[in-house]
């Protein structure tokens, strides 16, 4: 989610600086009393935080449809070709896995071993993308490897693989 500009939120978080604290009350004692000059101007306070919130609010608002008429086109992409989906769940659906392990990967150990690991899910996922089964897949390419010549490791990408 975008942020707020700064100086709203400064503004705002001064403004709730100033608001009266009272002394912290038991659950069930009777709230502190106090006059009506002051509860005016509590009310004045909370309503320029109010008017801040909403404006910080309009302007987040406001960047994300702007977000979309700069994209109006690609958004509307689909109505022109049937073909194409009106939505990206498919690939969200498909990367999905990567982007939840990204987190995870960051401690992998150290630059080399994140790099083996990120080669070894690139294979599983091209095996999927391909209809294979990854773990019939890799212990096959395992296997293969060794004996393999150099000249023909291209058999044993997943687009190009068939078992022995």
């Amino acid at each position: 989610m975008s942020k707020a500009p700064p100086a709203l939120a400064t503004g705002s978080v001064s403004a709730l600086g100033l608001l009266p604290h009272g002394p912290v009350s038991c659950r069930g004692s009777p709230p502190r009393p106090h006059g009506e000059e002051e509860s005016l101007n509590r009310f004045a306070r909370v309503q320029v935080l109010r008017a801040r919130a909403v404006k910080i609010v309009c302007q987040v608002t406001a960047r994300a449809i702007d977000y979309s008429l700069n994209r109006w086109a690609a958004l509307t992409s689909y109505i022109d070709d049937g073909d194409l989906p009106i939505d990206n769940n498919w690939v969200e659906n498909r990367i999905r896995p990567i982007a939840i392990g990204r987190q995870n990967w960051l401690f992998a150990g150290s630059l080399r071993a994140g790099k083996r690991a990120a080669a070894v899910m690139s294979l599983i996922h091209s095996a999927k993308l391909n209809g294979l089964d990854p773990y019939t897949y890799i212990r096959d390419v395992l296997e293969r490897l060794p004996t393999q010549p150099a000249s023909r490791v291209g058999e044993l990408l997943p687009h190009q693989w068939h078992t022995a």
